[in-house]
């Protein structure tokens, strides 16, 4: 549970002395982080000062790994790190999404470019 700033709120010029205020608009966050399998996801409840509600599901990334005996192996998992030391499992994250465009059919395929910009002065 924390509070954020999420920029100006609004900002008014007073007419007479020529002052402006600028109020700050905040959001309460209340946040919980589960793991399922082996991922780490994030939920918030963003609530501003509007009375609008936001919802919202973060993957964090975070790998979790186990301990195995060394030269050990296991039908759940691999060796990620010293190998026979640390497994992880493999395991499909719960927010994954993958999306298959076929523009031309099945035989789409890629094509990765790498261009080097020049130093010029102006």
């Amino acid at each position: 549970m924390h509070e954020i700033d999420d920029g100006n709120g609004w900002k008014h010029t007073d007419g007479a002395s020529q002052q402006a205020s600028i109020v700050r608009s905040r959001v309460f966050v209340l946040k919980t982080i589960i793991t399922v399998g082996n991922c780490e996801y994030i939920f918030m409840w963003h609530f501003d000062q509007a009375a609008a509600l936001h919802y919202r599901i973060q993957a964090t990334g975070i790998f979790s790994t186990a301990p195995i005996a060394p030269g050990a192996s296991v039908p759940w998992g691999k060796n990620v790190y010293m190998p026979g030391a640390w497994t992880g499992q493999d395991w499909v994250p719960l927010a994954e999404q993958g999306i298959r465009v076929r523009l031309d059919g099945l035989g789409n395929h890629g094509l990765k470019q790498w261009t080097a910009g020049s130093r010029s002065c102006l």
